[in-house]
């Protein structure tokens, strides 16, 4: 009971995750499709979208490799250019895990729909690769988790917070149906990728956290002496622009 009451919501929130991320793998790689799969991903396929047909393709822009590492580019220099450069430095280690997803498919190794259980969208770079955990609803969560993050600490305005906050959710709920909808992903790999993007997104606040209060403290320069010699001087150098 001690130990909760001292361990903080974050940390808690991080753990918890992390258990669950867990659970969801050792799930998906023991089973490859639930029956039930099928018949929501074909339910979810029966509703006609009519004139809004143009946003089967266009809601996942952000989900193409290239175009989401231009936005997260676009991001990365505003923020430095605003000389707030520990949170450009944070949103530019987003690319970790999006890496690190791709190298965890694989191994999980589960498969993704086919034409023959459900229709399979073609096109827009065509579903590639293993499909647990969702690398786009992981992407979505963590990268614009952070910025609704970012944005609660900077803006002032609560109902602007509030738009931000609404816009945000619907976003990553909408776009992970739509994983469903385009027969790109099962549901489970679309709450895998939720889960994961949740998970790292809590890790990236508490690391943000931790170096921002080095910072006003004005001790991060410190933290090149735990590097060997070759990567001390380039490491005080980040350090200084940093501070």
């Amino acid at each position: 009971m001690e130990l909760v009451t001292r361990t903080s919501p974050l940390t808690l929130g991080i753990l918890s995750t992390l258990a669950t991320a867990a659970l969801f793998t050792y799930v998906a790689w023991s089973v490859d499709l639930f029956s039930w799969e099928v018949g929501f991903t074909q339910w979810v396929q029966g509703f006609t979208l009519g004139k809004a047909h143009f946003l089967r393709g266009w809601i996942f822009w952000m989900g193409i490799r290239g175009v989401a590492g231009a936005v997260m580019v676009l991001a990365f220099g505003a923020l430095w250019l605003k000389r707030q450069r520990l949170e450009a430095i944070s949103l530019g280690l987003i690319s970790i895990p999006d890496l690190f997803i791709i190298w965890l498919r694989e191994l999980i190794g589960r498969p993704r729909p086919t034409a023959d259980l459900v229709d399979v969208l073609l096109g827009y770079g065509g579903a590639q690769g293993p499909g647990f955990p969702s690398g786009h609803a992981l992407h979505v969560v963590l990268f614009y988790g952070f910025l609704i993050y970012l944005a609660t600490l900077y803006i002032s305005k609560r109902s602007l917070i509030r738009a931000i906050w609404a816009l945000g959710t619907v976003y990553i709920l909408v776009s992970g149906l739509w994983l469903v909808y385009d027969g790109r992903h099962w549901f489970t790999d679309v709450i895998g990728g939720y889960v994961y993007g949740g998970f790292y997104l809590l890790v990236l606040i508490a690391a943000y956290r931790w170096a921002g209060e080095r910072v006003r403290r004005n001790e991060h320069l410190q933290l090149s002496r735990m590097l060997t010699r070759p990567l001390k001087r380039p490491a005080e150098y980040l350090l200084r622009l940093v501070g």
